[in-house]
């Protein structure tokens, strides 16, 4: 009986140590993988999303331990506390937006750079800044592209708006510089309004509301973000007629853009690839802690959206994303 107890404790300690053992390898090589931290302006499921989507991809494809953050609403003192604490947690690798009008973010990259810790800029870069690399739109490109668009839709006559989210931003007057390069050989195409949003909802409503208002022989309106196309759209689609001789060129791509596009609400919608940004920046990331070649700029895909080619909009890229909201 003692025989047949002592056999079975052996089996029991046996299998225990088994289970357990691997269970301490799998959590040691856990805590072995590097880190990265992409931090974004926004957590939601469309642009930013897609970003955090292909983040989370590039970490499962290439053995990287990933983490999104994101924010309800863009606010630069929650980026820089993110920032800060990626720093502090010694993380390998901070994927993250260029805030050109901060010093104290511009402080913060160089403090990570100069721990080691590899930084990505995504989306909108910064200038005169310690990074492993820039990985987003050409956005001077882009904003060609979008005065392209609008002398189609125009004629190159008119009077117009731009709707920014905030003129420091670099990837806002880049976009500017490009759209001026574009109409400027249309004299008769001129810019009266440049109207400020904070990528703000509420705000941008309050704007654009008076300013329709207030500029009653509008032509056209260039957003060079995302969320002034969505605002004006919907306040011309509320306006039932008033507002509909207004051409709208924006950015960003979702379903209630799709629908306006097809309902003749956008004219067009400039696309960005930001699944790719993510997944780039995590291997741009694991190539250089390989000592492999990183390109210090690194553009992606950027492509005009109109009503023709309308089935080349990818909207469902940022679903499900994973974020850690502050």
């Amino acid at each position: 009986m003692k025989k047949g107890i002592m056999i079975l404790l052996v089996l029991f300690l046996t299998v225990n140590a088994a289970i357990f053992g691997t269970m301490e390898e799998h959590i040691k090589i856990e805590e072995e993988k590097p880190r990265v931290t992409l931090i974004a302006p926004f957590a939601n499921e469309a642009y930013w999303g897609s970003m955090a989507n292909g983040v989370t991809k590039a970490g499962n494809d290439l053995g990287i331990s990933t983490k999104c953050v994101g924010f309800t609403k863009m606010e630069t003192e929650k980026q820089i506390q993110a920032i800060e604490s990626a720093i502090y947690a010694k993380v390998d690798g901070i994927v993250t937006a260029g805030i050109g009008e901060s010093d104290e973010v511009r402080a913060l990259l160089e403090k990570a750079d100069k721990e080691g810790i590899r930084v990505v800029l995504v989306d909108s870069d910064m200038e005169e800044v310690q990074k492993l690399c820039y990985i987003g739109t050409d956005n001077y490109e882009a904003g060609k592209m979008a005065g392209k668009d609008i002398i189609e839709i125009t004629g190159g006559k008119g009077k117009m708006a731009v709707i920014v989210s905030k003129m420091e931003a670099q990837n806002q007057k880049e976009r500017m510089e490009g759209f001026q390069e574009a109409i400027a050989p249309y004299p008769e195409l001129k810019i009266i309004k440049i109207l400020e949003g904070n990528s703000d909802v509420r705000i941008l409503n309050e704007r654009i509301s008076q300013m329709l208002e207030e500029e009653q022989d509008l032509t056209a309106v260039f957003c060079a973000e995302g969320y002034g196309a969505t605002s004006i759209a919907q306040i011309i689609k509320d306006a039932e007629g008033e507002y509909d001789d207004v051409k709208v060129v924006g950015f960003g791509v979702s379903e209630l853009k799709r629908e306006d596009i097809e309902n003749g609400i956008l004219y067009s919608t400039i696309y960005q690839n930001s699944y790719e940004m993510g997944y780039r920046a995590v291997k741009a990331i694991k190539n250089s802690m390989e000592d492999k070649e990183v390109l210090p700029v690194d553009y992606t895909e950027i492509k005009s959206i109109k009503k023709e080619n309308i089935d080349e909009m990818e909207i469902n890229k940022g679903r499900g994303a994973q974020w850690h909201i502050y």
